[in-house]
């Protein structure tokens, strides 16, 4: 597709204003032919419009700024959407869509990760017609990523066409129109005619239709006209397809190479053990050979009288979840748990909330009644931070030696330095203070924070489009919570994920026993919906997968509140007892689906609560229990690397050795030295059988279980078991 340089464009214009009149030098005023005109200058509704000029959904407190002609409406990602009725405001037979757009200028060049687009929308499927802005993230699972392009793509990607805007800056308005009649139709920038071809018509039937952005956009002067706007094309200069036609089709850049990953830390000849801590098999790290051992996920188990938090207050509406807040436990009867809210069709002032419950037993949560904001003037409430966000991770890190930051908070949002991660600290979890600078600019929504408490980092998991766009995991670190290094790619698509359309929209990552344990948010595009799966890291910087393709936390059944999306608060589990427990974020309906439901308010007072459609769940599973090395009705072995403990006394196994049939199931554990031979009084076939079903199985051998003559030697574990699950094993301490 040919580029029109700049100077030839503004050549081509001023000839051409010779003899057509272009884009609006002035303000317009409604004719005959006006359908709808949004001149933005300090309101929500339209100025002039044969059907209602009224917005039909909530819009929020909305910020406004200079414009082409007075003023011009903001769009971000939190202040988006505005959506009117179709009826009367669009014929779908001919007509003309046209703004003014320009990008703010944040000092990143072009139009980075934004779009501007206009958009009708009615039942399920979608009907739809779009004009999209955009540098950096489009992504459909029917029109994939578009890069450096403006592109109107009509009825859900069926038709579309596009044109370069890659050189388009912060400083530009730029007049965008498509004219469409008589089956054909035309793609405007600036006056210049840059796509044109057969069109059949815009979808007909769609009651709302939506105009707004997905980032950080100005938008001026919106007209809908019922007649192609021929006045508008000051130069008959064409670029692009001769015709119309799905986007997939038309030709694309290939797709960039992802960067490579950071190769994980090389296994030592002998793996040190640590007492008292659990030794995982996740994965091969300690595993030498093994002979007829499937790895299987752990077993999780939703509380069955789940949710345990719904939403319920004003400032709350539709949405009570954990995305990504944080639970923790502070003592035996003081848990914490930070969730969000998200008014989903009314984001703005009070749309978005971070929120605390607190709780007894980990079950039953209480609302404080705080009065430190007032969403929708709804107090008191539980909100100790309301703004325009998307999602927020609260972590505990009560080894600060400033009181003031004994807990923090990141939040991606759109503020004074751009978009990208902000951070906040606070003395108690209720009294939020935003650091003076951004974290890390640029990156991407969906983000999560957590504390690497072994090599002293905090981190985060987060997009970062500058590098590489679309939906991939990269990592940042910071050892002052203040300076944070530039994000790299932490997990590549693999091909199961390529070929069922399976992205990694986020992540969550914690220290647990040897290693590092994390939640991969897994994206089913062609479904619409989001379950989790399990990866894993030896080093906290080079990531694997767990078992890839299984769910670790699945959907619920249809009718749950998690039928659409499970995925776990940004927190590592709680231990209780024998079990671990985590809370999770659910929600009932697709993602980009069909809007959710609508809450109206008021005392139900009837039955269970239907109405909302994300709240918080409740899962547990057993002790150390994310994976395990699975001997289904066969004799198998494993035989670790070489380990050395330093201190120990007791030599503990995490297995299931208590299934069906009766008596079937057994486990022996020796001890090997560094030539593969079997220590003296620790062999396998001297060992006391196990054939319980334990997480911490005191391993003995003829009555006898203190293993501290095994100190400093460099030894291996040799596993014989059948019909039989093992988890872990622990060099318990005096």
């Amino acid at each position: 597709m040919r580029v029109i340089p700049r100077a030839i464009l503004a050549a081509v214009l001023t000839a051409a204003l010779c003899h057509a009149d272009g884009p609006p030098a002035e303000p317009y005023v409604p004719d005959e032919h006006t359908l709808f005109l949004h001149h933005f200058d300090g309101g929500v509704a339209a100025d002039f419009a044969r059907g209602s000029a009224e917005p039909t959904n909530a819009p929020g407190q909305r910020q406004f700024v200079d414009g082409v002609f007075g003023q011009a409406l903001v769009f971000t990602r939190t202040e988006r959407q505005l959506a009117f009725a179709t009826a009367g405001n669009y014929d779908p037979a001919q007509g003309t869509i046209e703004f003014f757009v320009r990008e703010p200028d944040l000092g990143v060049g072009g139009f980075a990760s934004n779009r501007g687009y206009w958009q009708t929308q009615g039942g399920e499927p979608l009907e739809q017609v779009r004009l999209v802005i955009g540098r950096g993230n489009f992504n459909t699972a029917r029109t994939g990523t578009r890069e450096g392009d403006l592109f109107a793509d009509f009825m859900d990607g069926q038709l579309g066409l596009k044109t370069p805007a890659g050189d388009w800056s912060g400083a530009q308005w730029h007049h965008i129109a498509v004219l469409w009649g008589e089956g054909a139709a035309r793609l405007l920038v600036d006056g210049v005619c840059v796509a044109q071809g057969s069109f059949p018509g815009l979808a007909a039937g769609a009651p709302v239709f939506e105009v707004g952005t997905n980032a950080f956009l100005f938008m001026d002067e919106l007209r809908i006209s019922d007649v192609p706007r021929e006045e508008l094309q000051v130069a008959d200069t064409t670029t692009g397809p001769t015709e119309f036609k799905p986007l997939s089709e038309q030709p694309q850049a290939p797709p960039p190479e992802p960067p490579a990953l950071q190769a994980p830390t090389p296994r030592p000849p002998v793996v040190p053990i640590e007492p008292d801590v659990p030794n995982l098999f996740v994965d091969d790290w300690l595993i030498d050979s093994q002979s007829k051992l499937v790895r299987r996920l752990g077993q999780v188990t939703k509380y069955p009288e789940n949710p345990v938090i719904s939403p319920e207050g004003a400032w709350e509406q539709t949405a009570a979840f954990p995305f990504s807040g944080g639970a923790y436990r502070l003592g035996p009867e003081d848990w914490v748990l930070f969730y969000n809210t998200y008014v989903r069709w009314a984001r703005g002032a009070g749309g978005t909330n971070v929120c605390i419950a607190r709780s007894n037993d980990g079950v039953h949560w209480r609302k404080p009644a705080l009065e430190l904001f007032a969403p929708f003037d709804a107090t008191p409430n539980n909100v100790v931070l309301s703004r325009p966000m998307d999602n927020a991770t609260v972590i505990h890190d009560p080894a600060d030696p400033d009181p003031a930051r004994r807990w923090k908070m990141a939040v991606y949002c759109t503020d004074d330095q751009g978009t990208g991660v902000y951070g906040y600290v606070s003395p108690d979890g209720e009294h939020w203070t935003r650091l003076p600078d951004i974290l890390v600019k640029n990156a991407g929504d969906r983000t999560s924070l957590w504390h690497d408490t072994r090599r002293g980092r905090y981190v985060l998991f987060t997009r970062y489009s500058p590098i590489f766009p679309g939906r991939h995991i990269f990592q940042s670190e910071s050892d002052d919570f203040v300076t944070w290094t530039q994000p790299r790619l932490v997990l590549h698509w693999s091909s199961m994920d390529r070929a069922h359309g399976i992205q990694h929209y986020g992540a969550d990552g914690f220290v647990y026993g040897d290693c590092y344990v994390g939640f991969l948010e897994i994206f089913h595009v062609p479904y619409r919906r989001l379950d989790t799966q399990l990866i894993c890291s030896r080093d906290g910087q080079a990531w694997q997968r767990v078992c890839e393709g299984e769910a670790f936390l699945p959907d619920g059944p249809e009718g749950a509140f998690d039928h659409f999306w499970a995925f776990p608060a940004g927190s590592p589990p709680i231990q209780v007892g024998d079990e671990l427990w985590f809370y999770y974020a659910g929600r009932g309906h697709p993602h980009a689906g069909p809007a959710p439901p609508v809450w109206l308010g008021g005392d139900e007072g009837e039955g269970p609560r239907n109405s909302y459609w994300a709240a918080t769940g409740l899962a547990t599973m057993r002790l150390d229990g994310f994976a395990a090395m699975d001997a289904s009705g066969e004799t198998a072995t494993l035989i670790t690397v070489p380990l050395r403990f330093e201190e120990g006394a007791r030599l503990l196994i995490n297995a299931d050795a208590d299934n069906y049939p009766p008596e079937s199931s057994w486990l022996r554990v020796g001890v090997l030295d560094r030539n593969m031979l079997p220590v003296e009084c620790f062999g396998a076939y001297g060992f006391d059988t196990m054939r319980v079903d334990a997480t911490r199985h005191v391993a003995s051998w003829g009555g006898r279980s203190d293993i501290s003559a095994l100190a400093g030697r460099e030894v291996r574990l040799q596993f014989h078991l059948q019909n039989t699950r093992l988890y872990a094993f622990v060099v318990a301490g005096e």
